[in-house]
């Protein structure tokens, strides 16, 4: 796994902990999505974030599907296959 998507996974982990809204969130994580996927070599494991969310989540839900949301909204916002 690339330092790069490990560092946002990681940051994402941190991110559920602050007092910050959802919207506020979704612009954070898209920001680090669209940068995260500018380098093709990158796209199979940003891919492959969605899938992972569960384990990334680990019981909190609300992180788990709040991550799917805002995951989902960057890829079509743009267009691009979710795959």
């Amino acid at each position: 796994m690339s330092v790069l998507v490990r560092q946002f996974l990681e940051f994402f982990v941190m991110l559920q902990a602050e007092p910050i809204l959802p919207p506020q969130k979704a612009l954070i994580v898209r920001a680090f999505l669209d940068s995260l996927w500018r380098k093709a070599a990158t796209h199979a494991m940003v891919l492959s974030l969605r899938p992972m969310s569960a384990r990334l989540s680990g019981l909190n839900v609300i992180a788990e599907s709040e991550f799917n949301a805002f995951f989902d909204l960057s890829f079509s916002s743009l267009n691009r296959p979710i795959v």
